[in-house]
């Protein structure tokens, strides 16, 4: 049996899941209605606990603004993360060795930024007038 096929697939397949992927910023998320008269200390507050148990360090930009880094091995990336009563979004800072080239970067970062989006909806949704 000729196993040269099989393997080859394979080796193509984790070399696709490796290559650079663009860059993923979020689009303007709603705020659940519940959460919208938050105030912005709040909603900070809730920002920073979604990203916390995953790793994300958070420091204070300015109102409405936090920078969210995330460090594994030896790999970073840092976001914006703007957001008011409204809405919020997620947009690339900078990053690490994650091969980032114009607008491609490795793969991994846009799961974190997932993995994060997710994590600020899925916390938002928890708060209460």
């Amino acid at each position: 049996m000729n196993l040269r096929l099989p393997l080859a697939v394979v080796v193509f397949a984790l070399l696709a899941a490796c290559s650079p992927r663009q860059i993923h910023n979020t689009d303007e998320r709603p705020v659940p209605l519940q959460a919208q008269t938050q105030s912005l200390a709040n909603l900070e507050k809730a920002i920073i606990e979604a990203g916390a148990p995953r790793g994300w360090v958070f420091t204070k930009a300015a109102e409405g603004h936090l920078l969210a880094t995330y460090a594994r091995n030896n790999w970073s990336a840092t976001v914006n993360i703007l957001f008011n009563q409204k809405t919020y979004r997620i947009t690339y800072n900078n990053s690490v060795n994650l091969k980032k080239n114009g607008d491609s970067i490795h793969y991994n970062y846009n799961r974190w930024v997932n993995n994060l989006d997710e994590d600020i909806q899925l916390k938002l949704a928890q708060l209460r007038a």
